[in-house]
C-alpha cells in the first residue's frame, strides 16, 4: 500500500510539472524504475505504472516489451492501463500490434476497447482532420 501511494505521489507531482526531490524516491518515476513497477505484487502499483509510462510518450519506448507481456496481466485494469500506455508511446510500440490484437480478443470489453483504440493509434498515427460543420447557416 505504501509503495501505491508513493507511485500515486509521484504521478501527481510529475503531472504538477514538478520534479520530486524525495533523494529516497527519485527514480521512481524513471523509466526503468516504471517497467520494474510493472512487476508488483499490488495491482494498483502496476496499474499505476503502465498509466506513467504511457504518460512519458516516445521516452518510455524501452518499456514496450514490458507493457507487451502487461497485456496478459491477470488484472484487467492492468490490461487497460498497458494498451493505452502503449498507444501513448506512439509508433515506437508497434510491434506490440500483434499482442494487442490477441488482446481486443478479451473477455472484458474495457480490454477491448483500449486494445482496439491502441491499434488506431499504432496503425495509424497521423493526425485526424476536425469534422465537418453541420451548420446551416454557412455562407455559400
Amino acid at each position: 500500500m505504501a509503495r501505491l501511494l508513493l507511485v500515486c505521489l509521484l504521478a501527481l507531482a510529475a503531472g504538477c510539472g514538478r520534479k520530486v526531490s524525495h533523494n529516497d524516491y527519485s527514480d521512481y518515476s524513471s523509466v526503468p524504475s516504471l517497467i520494474e513497477l510493472l512487476k508488483d505484487k499490488d495491482p494498483g502499483v502496476r496499474y499505476t505504472a503502465a498509466e506513467n509510462l504511457g504518460r512519458q510518450g516516445p521516452k518510455a519506448k524501452e518499456a514496450v516489451p514490458a507493457l507487451t507481456a502487461a497485456l496478459k496481466d491477470t488484472d484487467k485494469n492492468v490490461r487497460i492501463a498497458a494498451a493505452y500506455a502503449l498507444a501513448g508511446i506512439g509508433p515506437d510500440a508497434r510491434d506490440a500490434v500483434p499482442a494487442l490484437r490477441e488482446v481486443s480478443q478479451d473477455l472484458d470489453p474495457g480490454v477491448q476497447k483500449a486494445a482496439a483504440y491502441a491499434i488506431q493509434e499504432l496503425e495509424d498515427p497521423r493526425p485526424k482532420p476536425p469534422p465537418k460543420s453541420k451548420s446551416k447557416n454557412r455562407k455559400k
